[in-house]
């Protein structure tokens, strides 16, 4: 029984973080779990991708890319070839974003820590394992240079900056909420908004208090805090900085 993909072999590599690493290609398939860690996978000419922890990518053969570490991170890859005719053509970058199941990480896992083998039952049970795992991530693949979920990540983050913007005291607590990484929720928002998130979320305050101080008798201290500002005196502050006047300037009810 021939498998439709051949096992070639598997690495794990340990990654700084705040380092590029620099652009390479394989000549068979590879998948890499990235098992902890954020940054991004950069193709030429396309998209720039990010990822974080428990995400898969799948690189064409020959298709050049390189990785950029935000946060350190271990990658597990495995190089694949295919048998032309038994298996998908692959020929973009294809990404798992999360809902990898107990045994695909299990046999990822496997197929990268195991020892060689040599005889032709034990390759041909490897190959057979290494398809396995290629089907159960096709499955559940989506081209990575689109980012759609990305795209609706981002937007799910500034919904909800905008809906808890008086009760969000740190970045880490919206991280944690998206089970995200500050630095990859900083990533991901902005590349998609153009802003850090922290700079949005102000934006947000900032424009809720405009809309107090106009159409309410609120004290500029129940301002400050139904806005989320730490106190009055940071709500002057911000507004001179974002606004270039002090908050008074926008009373209309005087």
């Amino acid at each position: 029984m021939h498998s439709p993909a051949a096992f070639v072999t598997g690495f794990s590599f340990n990654l700084r973080g705040g380092t590029t690493y620099p652009p390479h290609r394989h000549r068979a398939l590879e998948i890499v779990h990235h098992v902890r860690g954020s940054g991004t996978l950069n193709f030429p000419g396309q998209d720039t991708v990010p990822f974080s922890a428990d995400e898969v990518h799948l690189c064409p053969a020959r298709q050049v890319h390189h990785q950029a570490m935000d946060e350190a991170g271990t990658d597990l890859c495995l190089l694949l070839t295919l048998r032309a005719g038994q298996t998908p053509t692959i020929e973009e970058p294809l990404a798992v974003r999360g809902n990898l199941s107990a045994t695909l990480r299990q046999e990822i896992v496997h197929l990268t820590t195991a020892p060689q083998v040599t005889s032709p039952p034990e390759r041909s049970e490897r190959d057979l394992r290494a398809a396995t795992v290629l089907a159960g991530l096709l499955a559940r693949a989506e081209p990575c240079t689109a980012r759609p979920r990305a795209a609706s990540l981002a937007e799910d983050i500034a919904h909800h900056l905008a809906e808890r913007y008086a009760d969000i005291t740190s970045l880490d607590e919206v991280a944690h909420a998206f089970a995200l990484s500050p630095s990859t929720l900083r990533q991901r928002f902005a590349a998609h908004h153009g802003e850090p998130p922290l700079r949005y979320l102000t934006r947000v305050r900032v424009e809720r208090a405009k809309d107090l101080l106009a159409h309410s008798s609120l004290s500029l201290k129940e301002i400050a805090q139904a806005c989320g500002f730490a106190n009055d005196q940071y709500l002057c502050a911000v507004f001179r900085r974002v606004e270039g006047k002090a908050p008074g300037a926008f009373r209309t009810n005087r």
